[in-house]
């Protein structure tokens, strides 16, 4: 009897000496991962819809499990139609609902931070934290 009493105070101190470990959600959201085009604005917040197929000739976003990104935008400085796109690649990593990308432009390097609001119902819902360009 003494030495299960023994037992269940050691194996009772262990588990109080245990302390929890706090780890950091980096795992990107799989709901991310795939082509998003037909960007809509309301402020700072942008409204994407997923597809299954790129448009040739317009905006889109593409978030690859891989970490990688491609962006399909304006290939020059000049946004007046007619438009010519080219695609532009990148890396994408998500922290917790942040989003930070980097992917190359016709003029350098463009960097964006953005918030995850939400993804459901084909619909990619994101707030701009910071867009930069290098």
């Amino acid at each position: 009897m003494r030495s299960i009493c023994i037992l269940l105070t050691i194996a009772f101190l262990s588990l109080m000496a245990c302390s929890k470990e706090s780890i950091e959600n980096t795992a990107p959201d799989s709901r991310v991962f795939g082509i998003w085009e037909n960007p809509s604005y309301q402020n700072d917040t942008i409204i994407f819809t997923k597809v299954g197929a790129k448009e040739a000739n317009s905006y889109f976003v593409n978030f690859k499990s891989d970490g990688s990104v491609v962006e399909r935008k304006n290939a020059g400085w000049c946004g007046t139609p007619p438009i010519a796109y080219s695609n532009y690649n990148g890396s994408w990593e998500m922290k917790d609902s942040v989003i930070h990308i980097s992917v190359e432009y016709w003029g350098g390097l463009s960097e964006y931070k953005w918030k995850l609001l939400s993804v459901d119902n084909g619909k990619l819902n994101i707030l701009r934290l910071q867009e930069k360009y290098n």
